[in-house]
């Protein structure tokens, strides 16, 4: 055995229940469960059946676990595929091109699947997570409870409040807590002073690391320029009218292939770095494998349906000039993908080998909606990947076991401060665009201490104040402020931060004037019931934490 490989799939959708449909909102949730959820726990499955077990690592967010379990979106889901399965009936209907046809009863039959699969499950998909990682063939680990931009929070309670929150909500579905975190955004600072939006206060502050020793982690993930030093290589598109930042080039600090510990007051706590040749050649629209000619085109859909029935033909090429898709012609280009990514795997572990004499880990770490969704091969990519790597000496392992039992010499490091973002640091969560929401942010958190303050002295203003903390909690998703960055989803990210903030609002001022002796209105009651079911999320709340 020359090395091993641990494939980390980042699971993660912003809360959008009951938030708009399409284009922005439940669509984004019920999309990535067919395409991508549904489709990776069918590899694992199909991975064992060949008698190889995968060891893939899947973060699932506090926020995604919480939809993922929910009633309503379930039964709107399986309304979803029906809707879908319907729109492919009527484009077959109108279609006289036999290769065309050919594309769409493709479709209808994956979609037929999915189907099928989501009954299979009994619409528990985490029942189904949880008894693969109990039977060893997967990892789950957590990440904070909205994925936050961590490093950007205005206060230390708030970031001990997100991470208690995705500990809690992780106990809730898998009766243990998660040893790993995929840090959001994969944005670390270390302890020192902090620069905070929107007009770079200084603070000190403890390291990420001793927030996550004090929550019971054991490793976390970061970029590899944050660890091998270099430039970042963005592998997302940004737009060109905003001021970018200068690039900053980071000093060597270690390799990729091991990983580092970072010491807290006796204890320490494990990181692993995310392999650049590995996320390059996977992630990059330029030279990575989904941009080959032969697989889905994403961006071109029928107008019926909204599916994709054609192949990226030519980059050159106008979207109404594509070719149908051709699944028999995209898969033999997944085997040959499979086969040259295997190969990759092998010249960088047995490099590391010759030069260290250690059995190396690269760390394939991805987001998980690469997988199905938008690069629609990319999960029988992974299948065929996990089929060769015995041929190569390559072992799958999750970074537990890494950790647990091929770990002789623990090496410690310092990490400088960096993110997966434009240009390795902060900007694309803040920028001119988007500096405006850490204002309000960084006074509902001050507010939530003070809430905190009048927790457990009734029933009814304990409600209120949970109810309050969640909605801070999904004021807080970073995903607000990446979107406004991208531009990808209008004004919908504007629209969602603002309408928390207010419930936030509301609810804090209920809770003040209840404390003094006030009562509620039979309108603050309705009102509040409306804001209880809508932002339905997190049952297992500590509002303490904030004291």
């Amino acid at each position: 055995m020359i090395g091993f490989v641990s494939i980390v799939l980042h699971w993660h959708i912003p809360y959008v229940r009951k938030s708009g449909e399409w284009p922005f909102g439940e669509n984004w949730f019920f999309e990535a469960l067919a395409e991508t959820y549904i489709p990776l726990i069918a590899a694992v499955e199909e991975i064992v059946e060949v008698g190889v077990s995968p060891k893939m690592t899947f973060n699932i967010t506090p926020v995604l676990l919480e939809q993922l379990s929910d009633e309503y979106l379930k039964e709107k889901f399986e309304k979803y595929l029906e809707e879908k399965i319907s729109l492919i009936e009527k484009d077959l209907e109108s279609c006289d091109n036999s290769n065309l046809k050919k594309a769409i009863l493709h479709v209808r039959k994956y979609y037929l699947w999915v189907k099928s699969k989501f009954r299979e499950y009994k619409k528990d998909i985490i029942a189904r997570l949880k008894d693969l990682q109990d039977n060893g063939f997967i990892e789950i680990i957590t990440s904070a409870a909205t994925h936050a931009y961590l490093p950007l929070l205005g206060c230390k309670e708030a970031i001990d409040a997100q991470l208690d929150t995705g500990v809690r909500t992780y106990l809730k579905y898998f009766n243990k807590k998660p040893r790993g975190i995929w840090l959001p955004e994969m944005a670390y600072r270390p302890r020192g002073e902090w620069i905070l939006p929107p007009d770079g206060k200084k603070v000190y502050r403890e390291g990420i690391e001793e927030f996550l020793i004090r929550h019971g982690y054991e490793y976390f993930f970061v970029e590899y320029h944050v660890l091998e030093g270099g430039k970042h290589i963005a592998t997302y598109p940004f737009p060109t009218d905003l001021k970018y930042p200068a690039e900053v080039e980071k000093k060597f600090i270690g390799e990729t292939l091991r990983p580092y510990f970072l010491p807290v007051d006796g204890k320490d706590v494990a990181v692993f770095a995310r392999n650049k040749s590995v996320s390059v050649q996977v992630w990059s629209a330029d030279w990575g494998y989904p941009g080959d000619y032969w697989y889905r085109e994403f961006h071109r859909v029928s107008p019926i349906s909204g599916m994709r029935y054609w192949r990226i033909t030519d980059k050159a090429l106008p979207l109404g000039e594509k070719a149908p898709y051709d699944p028999e012609k995209a898969l033999e280009r997944v085997h040959a993908h499979a086969e040259h990514f295997a190969n990759l795997l092998y010249s960088i572990l047995k490099e590391f080998y010759e030069k260290t004499g250690e059995k190396g880990i690269i760390i394939g770490a991805y987001d998980a909606e690469l997988f199905g969704h938008w690069w629609y091969e990319g999960v029988r990519w992974l299948i065929e990947v996990y089929k060769r790597l015995s041929n190569f000496g390559i072992s799958p392992i999750t970074p537990s076991e890494y950790l647990d039992e091929y770990v002789e010499t623990k090496h410690y490091v310092e990490l400088p401060e960096g993110s997966w973002g434009l240009g390795g640091g902060h900007w694309t969560w803040w920028n001119d665009s988007n500096k405006w929401t850490w204002s309000y942010i960084h006074s509902a958190e001050e507010k939530m201490k003070e809430l905190a303050k009048l927790y457990g002295r009734n029933k009814l203003l304990d409600k209120i104040i949970e109810q309050a903390m969640r909605e801070l909690h999904l004021m807080e998703s970073s995903d607000w402020q990446f979107l406004i960055t991208t531009g990808m989803a209008g004004d919908y990210p504007v629209k969602r931060f603002r309408e928390h903030v207010k419930r936030f609002n509301f609810l804090a001022n209920l809770a003040f004037k209840i404390d003094k002796g006030g009562g509620i209105s039979k309108e603050e009651k309705e009102k509040l019931k409306k804001i209880e079911e809508v932002d339905k999320v997190f049952t297992d709340l500590n509002p303490k934490v904030f004291l």
